[in-house]
């Protein structure tokens, strides 16, 4: 399996029209448009522990051969970054919080946190699948999710620094850090702890397949994520997300 090309086409799925337009400094978003945006991201990001908490549940009920071993030290590394060390070091909890310091200062607005759109809650469903079933499908699915998340919180924090100039240094700290944990290198770690040790077990066609199959499968549920949130933001501009 050719690591570079699975690279790209997961970077390839985070490069998507919204998230470019985001980062780009000519580009300016209304509270409503920033709310549709990481309203649903959150429901994206949240359940990250669960995901992994259930791949590797997966991965103890296989075996315990070396190569499991190795993959399952990955996924317990992962799930301790993600949960910090308390619920207000936990990831979810930091991104709710830079989201609300961000929105305070820049919109002088709360978002009000609710349902995702349709492509957001299939994805949330699918990808919760991809991590509960088949061993092969499930590396495939953790692979790609950790390749994606990369580029797309690079792009993210991008777009936010445009508006800098608004925060305090400690207000701007609350914003950043959910992200510079992650680009400190610890999301490239996960995705490299993962490359370093699964292919040894993806040793026939059929394994290849089913790891395929969740490597595509939830890229393509990625796809359709960040599409619906670029015709939520084209076309509802003028509509009050999580109207009471």
């Amino acid at each position: 399996m050719d690591y570079a090309f699975l690279k790209n086409r997961a970077r390839s799925v985070a490069h998507n029209d919204i998230l470019k337009r985001w980062a780009d400094p000519s580009e300016n978003f209304s509270f409503n448009d920033y709310s549709i945006i990481m309203n649903n991201l959150r429901h994206w990001l949240a359940p990250t522990v669960k995901r992994l908490e259930a791949g590797l549940e997966i991965l103890k009920e296989t075996g315990n051969d070396y190569a499991l071993d190795e993959i399952i030290h990955a996924f317990e590394h992962n799930i301790e970054d993600e949960k910090g060390d308390g619920k207000e070091s936990s990831h979810a909890y930091l991104f709710n919080k830079s989201t609300q310091t961000y929105s305070n200062a820049v919109y002088s607005k709360e978002i009000k946190f609710c349902k995702g759109l349709p492509t957001t809650m299939l994805l949330k469903k699918s990808s919760e699948d991809f991590f509960k079933g088949d061993l092969f499908v499930m590396l495939g699915a953790a692979l790609a999710q950790e390749i994606h998340a990369l580029p797309q919180l690079e792009l993210l924090l991008k777009g936010l620094e445009k508006n800098k100039s608004d925060f305090s240094e400690s207000e701007w700290d609350n914003v950043e850090y959910f992200y510079e944990i992650h680009l400190d290198g610890t999301e490239a770690r996960h995705a490299e702890d993962l490359n370093q040790t699964i292919w040894e077990l993806i040793d026939d066609e059929n394994k290849n397949t089913r790891f395929l199959e969740g490597f595509d499968g939830i890229l393509s549920h990625l796809d359709k994520f960040w599409n619906g949130i670029t015709e939520e933001v084209k076309f509802n501009e003028n509509t009050s997300l999580c109207a009471d």
